[in-house]
């Protein structure tokens, strides 16, 4: 299997390499789907530096997207200021 073969295709694909095969289990106390946590100012940044080579700078700015503009995340930021 050629390297192009194991790259991920579909924005699904991407999602899943980005959130789900690296910062969920590199980073649990900072990723969970189920129950995120608002994210510091500027932490993108800082895991920019550190992607592994299987992931490109655009598949993690779609991943950290995807994440961050869903309802749960929002319900988090909201019940922080409370």
């Amino acid at each position: 299997m050629t390297e192009s073969e194991n790259k991920p295709k579909t924005y699904q694909e991407k999602i899943d390499l980005v959130i789900f095969k690296w910062l969920c289990v590199e980073y649990p106390n900072l990723f969970n789907v189920k129950k995120p946590k608002p994210l510091a100012t500027g932490v993108g940044k800082i895991l920019e530096q550190q992607l592994p080579e299987n992931i490109t700078l655009a598949e993690f700015k779609l991943g950290m997207s995807w994440y961050c503009q869903r309802k749960e995340y929002f319900k988090a930021i909201i019940n922080q200021q409370h």
